[in-house]
């Protein structure tokens, strides 16, 4: 059985260095969006479709961040 569903990204946007907006569901520093900068190319699930982030914060952390609480690429 073919599987016809698409990843809402056919075609990697994200670079090293490409500005990530995202929701902050638990923010530590008052701000519910956060800002942080990408460190490669995105993950792709390839059974769900579903995409991660591989971002830098800006305390210098590393982390994945799930593409539903991405707010905008620059």
């Amino acid at each position: 059985m073919k599987d016809d569903s698409a990843s809402l990204i056919d075609t990697p946007v994200l670079c090293a260095g490409t500005v990530v907006v995202y929701f902050d569901p638990e923010p530590t520093n008052g701000s519910s969006f956060g800002r942080a900068m990408a460190v490669g190319p995105e993950i792709i699930d390839p059974r769900t479709h579903d995409w991660w982030a591989p971002i830098r914060r800006a305390d210098g952390t590393l982390d994945l961040l799930p593409s539903i609480l991405v707010v905008g690429i620059a």
